[in-house]
């Protein structure tokens, strides 16, 4: 009987504690939207090399397209090392050629997509805050068909 007493309200706590904890949604947000310390990282990782190369999750992961025909490229899973990077520069998105979207995951988790406003063609990179309360990119994927 005892273990019923403390059963019972265990697993009405347990029930409500797994319901509530979802992830928070992903919400699309402006530039002037995001965090302020991220603001001031991505403008930083844009004009500083070595402090690019510093705030990398190296190997990086994400994705690249390979030309498998002449119609579709196909995507494939890729790994860059600090070799191979090509530092990454600021766009100017005044200029109409190409269109920024941000989106954030909770407080810490930062996505960009850069796409051509022209075409369904962009890029997408991953960033998220450390334990150290600075950001870093942790995923790249390069210019590609968007959405497929």
């Amino acid at each position: 009987m005892k273990y019923c007493t403390l059963l019972v309200p265990s697993l009405f706590v347990l029930f409500f504690a797994c319901r509530n904890s979802s992830t928070a949604p992903s919400k699309p947000v402006t530039f002037g939207e995001l965090p302020a310390d991220f603001r001031a990282f991505y403008e930083k990782f844009h004009a500083d090399s070595a402090f690019q190369m510093m705030h990398i999750e190296w190997p990086l992961r994400g994705e690249t397209a390979v030309q498998s025909d002449s119609t579709y490229p196909e995507r494939r899973l890729a790994s860059w090392e600090p070799a191979q990077w090509a530092i990454q520069h600021a766009v100017d998105f005044r200029t109409g050629e190409f269109k920024g979207e941000w989106e954030m995951l909770g407080e810490e988790f930062v996505i960009e997509r850069i796409k051509y406003a022209a075409a369904n063609y962009g890029l997408e990179r991953h960033f998220i805050k450390r334990d150290d309360g600075e950001w870093q990119l942790m995923y790249y994927a390069d210019m590609q068909e968007m959405g497929r």
